[in-house]
């Protein structure tokens, strides 16, 4: 962040002006990229949650090995198994 009291001319003015554009620009991408990443996890985990806020046990583990199926690599067995 530039202090606007510092710039003495246009040409300093419009190069901050350019540099704070292209930050606006990246933090708006990754804002967009991480909406559509939580709406994708949302997605899958409604499923599970549905199931289980209805109490259907098997429904929720029905739901969770897809989700697992779809979604889950495992690359060896985790030490003292999963936490």
């Amino acid at each position: 962040m530039v202090n606007p009291d510092q710039l003495g001319t246009v040409e300093e003015l419009r190069a901050e002006l350019h540099k704070a554009n292209a930050l606006v620009l990246r933090l708006s991408i990754s804002a967009h990229d991480l909406n559509a990443l939580l709406g994708g996890i949302t997605q899958c985990l409604a499923p599970v949650i549905t199931a289980h806020l209805a109490g259907e046990a098997d429904g929720t583990k029905a739901a969770l090995d897809e989700l697992v199926a779809r979604h889950v690599v495992q690359k060896g067995a985790p030490a003292g198994g999963m936490h």
